[in-house]
């Protein structure tokens, strides 16, 4: 059995989650399992598309867990909507089965897609998973930037010495292009 304790061990540790759904039923289901492995975690659930992008715009998330079949617009357009000004963490979970839809959701940008019924763990683990790697990205980003702006020359090697990176500080101090030094 995961537990709180094991998930925090594992750096998921969640504030707020939302969920766009309409269906009162999947709503306590998705909500049970995320208060059993993330006990005190804010749930804010939006019962339409609509709401679901004015909530993301406006409050900060760790992630949010979209159903496709909305009442008001499609859940796919609810995804293009919420990409174009959020790189949130994004699970679908949706009664569509069709690899067709799977397919459009995560072309469109969904980190995740996940039918229903669910097997509660496998939903967790999705979700735990697009968290994480939405961390990590966010933290090389992070880093790119420090490196990039730094006054210092950085260049990283591979395990064989080869130079791989070099910042624009480098060609700045040396003369030498990244492509040169790089080949």
């Amino acid at each position: 059995m995961v537990t709180a304790k094991n998930t925090e061990a594992r750096g998921i540790k969640l504030q707020k989650i939302l969920i766009i759904e309409d269906d009162p039923l999947s709503i306590q289901v998705i909500q049970l399992c995320l208060e059993t492995r993330f006990p005190g975690v804010a749930l804010v659930s939006a019962g339409s598309g609509k709401d679901g992008i004015d909530f993301a715009r406006n409050i900060v998330f760790d992630a949010v867990i979209l159903d496709l079949g909305l009442p008001d617009m499609d859940g796919l357009e609810v995804l293009k909507e919420l990409r174009r000004f959020s790189r949130l963490p994004i699970l679908i979970v949706s009664g569509r089965t069709s690899w067709d839809a799977v397919a459009s959701g995560l072309e469109l940008g969904a980190d995740d897609y996940i039918t229903k019924p669910f097997d509660y763990r496998l939903f967790l683990s999705r979700l735990e998973h697009v968290i994480r790697r939405a961390k990590t990205e966010d933290e090389l980003n992070k880093l790119n930037r420090a490196v990039n702006q730094s006054g210092e020359v950085i260049f990283m090697t591979n395990a064989d010495g080869v130079i791989t990176f070099v910042n624009p500080q480098f060609e700045k101090v040396y003369g030498f292009t990244s492509d040169e030094v790089l080949g």
